[in-house]
């Protein structure tokens, strides 16, 4: 569980450097994982 928080610490970190909002970061986190997703249902 402290394992999570300090990555949850850490992307909050990066987010801010970067100037992305948390929310942007994590819908392309979710868009590249339905990305990966569906070149594994075709068999890439």
């Amino acid at each position: 569980i402290e394992t999570l928080h300090n990555e949850g610490r850490s992307l909050r970190y990066i987010a801010n450097y970067l100037g992305f909002s948390k929310t942007t970061i994590f819908n392309e986190l979710h868009r590249l994982n339905r990305i990966t997703n569906w070149f594994k249902s075709i068999g890439i």
